[in-house]
């Protein structure tokens, strides 16, 4: 009898997908004691000016100013990255140039339902940011939520990173580079080794680096970035099993990068990379009872693998049956443990199928499991002399 509520929040009036009654509610623009109570903040720990007196103060009460917050509509982020510019140069300056910008903005720059002046102002404040930073820090937009310091070093160090991007880039030029954004308005610290990234960023950095690169070195890139979170998810899982806190911890941290690097993956057709990657994430939906997240997650990866519904003879020819044998396996007893035992029969027997048709049959152990599993279902269904049966077979 009790009611739950979602709060879905859209840049978009309207959500074509979103059939059921709902009520919608358009968060108005901050008004104008708002805008200059946060823009007074921002600008409070943006450093020391290099502007003299008299600009300081046009810069905080003078019409430009003022008008430059009512052009960015008093935008939280708009205003991250664009306030922390007032200390160089005249407020005067900045309208003119974020003006001009959104101007010359055409359509294939601008992302759907984003605001121009947004786009304008990141542009801007970009293109006063030094060489080296303008060089590395589109590279940010493979990451979702968060970046760890000592993991985009460790895929930064490498040789494929330097092949594409020209140089290669040790700890501390990359907690230089983080700063650098950080104190752009680009990023956000959560501890002195993890940044936060704004959900506009990975666009916003992705369409500066397919300006910079070529498709084929984007691909190295990508490339790159799965393999680092393959030996991480690898490492994640170990540290599941030791100290289960800690991983689940370390897991919710990388869930947005671990779900980029396994669409990464999936796209690329790595198979084994992507089972790699879908286990940390499984482990830690199923221990926080995420189920409806996890039966979506898997037959996401169904659909990807299988896309016209053939199962096991679909699966193997392009390398992904151990993939296929993992999330059915998986889907099957999580069906059992729910009592669904119809749809636990037809996976199991799926399985079952594939499984005795191989030559290891006899000594493959998940043979054994699925036999195990259909004495499990008898055993619900009360048929016990069919239960013993199976359990005998999984043990011969």
């Amino acid at each position: 009898g009790g009611r739950s509520c979602a709060l879905l929040v859209s840049r978009r009036p309207e959500e074509p997908w979103l059939s059921t009654t709902h009520q919608s509610y358009r968060l108005p623009p901050m008004g104008q004691d708002d805008r200059m109570e946060l823009a007074c903040k921002i600008q409070e720990n943006t450093g020391p000016s290099e502007l003299t007196p008299g600009e300081q103060a046009d810069n905080q009460l003078g019409l430009p100013y003022l008008e430059f917050l009512d052009l960015i509509q008093g935008h939280p982020l708009a205003m991250q990255v664009a306030l922390p510019l007032l200390k160089d140069v005249p407020a005067s300056v900045l309208l003119s140039e974020v003006r001009t910008r959104v101007e010359e903005l055409g359509t294939s720059s601008m992302e759907p339902g984003r605001d121009p002046f947004l786009t304008a102002v990141m542009d801007h404040s970009f293109s006063r940011m030094p060489r080296r930073s303008r060089t590395h820090l589109p590279f940010l937009s493979m990451f979702q939520q968060r970046v760890m310091l000592d993991i985009l070093t460790h895929i930064t160090q490498e040789r494929p990173y330097r092949t594409v991007m020209g140089e290669e880039l040790g700890w501390g030029a990359c907690r230089t580079l983080l700063r650098s954004a950080r104190e752009a308005g680009f990023i956000e610290t959560v501890t002195p080794s993890v940044y936060q990234i704004h959900p506009t960023l990975p666009w916003f950095y992705g369409r500066q680096i397919n300006q910079q690169l070529s498709p084929a070195a984007v691909r190295q890139l990508e490339q790159e970035f799965v393999r680092v979170y393959a030996d991480t998810a690898d490492y994640f899982m170990e540290t599941l099993y030791e100290n289960q806190d800690s991983g689940t911890t370390a897991v919710l941290l990388e869930e947005g990068n671990l779900t980029q690097a396994l669409g990464l993956a999936l796209e690329d057709q790595q198979w084994d990379t992507a089972q790699i990657l879908v286990q940390p994430l499984a482990q830690v939906y199923r221990m926080q009872k995420r189920f409806p997240e996890l039966r979506r997650l898997r037959r996401q990866l169904l659909q990807d693998i299988v896309p016209d519904g053939g199962g096991a003879a679909e699966a193997e020819p392009k390398g992904a049956i151990e993939l296929w044998l993992y999330l059915m396996g998986t889907e099957a007893s999580e069906a059992t443990e729910q009592l669904n035992l119809e749809y636990a029969q037809d996976l199991n027997q799926q399985l079952m199928a594939y499984l005795e048709s191989q030559p290891e049959k006899e000594s493959d152990p998940r043979t054994a499991a699925v036999y195990h599993q259909m004495g499990v279902l008898e055993q619900h269904r009360l048929r016990l002399d069919a239960a013993e049966e199976w359990f005998q077979k999984s043990l011969a």
